[in-house]
C-alpha cells in the first residue's frame, strides 16, 4: 500500500514542479482570474502539503516517529503562520 501512495505522491511532486514553473513563466497571473490566484496559493503551500504527505506516510510505526509526527505537525503549522502574517514574525524576531 505505501508503495502505492509513494508513487502517487511522486506524480503529485512532478505536477507540482511542473506548476512551479508555469508560475514562474507567467508574469501576470491576476489575468487568469480566481484560477490564477489559486495557483499562487498552490504553488506557495503545495510543496509544504506534499512534504507534510510523505511524512506522514513515512512517521507511523513506533513512537519515535509519533514525535517526529507532532514536531512536524507543528512547524507546518508555525510556517503557515509566518507565510500568512510575515509582518508580526519580523517584529517577534526583531527583523524589521
Amino acid at each position: 500500500m505505501k508503495k502505492i501512495i509513494y508513487f502517487a505522491l511522486s506524480i503529485a511532486v512532478i505536477a507540482y514542479i511542473a506548476l512551479m514553473i508555469y508560475v514562474a513563466a507567467v508574469p501576470d497571473l491576476s489575468a487568469l482570474g480566481a484560477w490564477g490566484q489559486a495557483l499562487r496559493y498552490i504553488s506557495m503551500y503545495g510543496g509544504v502539503a506534499l512534504l507534510f504527505a510523505f511524512a506522514i506516510t513515512n512517521f507511523t510505526g513506533n513512537i519515535l516517529k509519533i514525535v517526529l509526527l507532532i514536531l512536524l505537525i507543528l512547524v507546518t503549522i508555525f510556517y503557515v503562520f509566518v507565510v500568512a502574517f510575515p509582518d508580526y514574525f519580523a517584529d517577534v524576531f526583531g527583523l524589521s
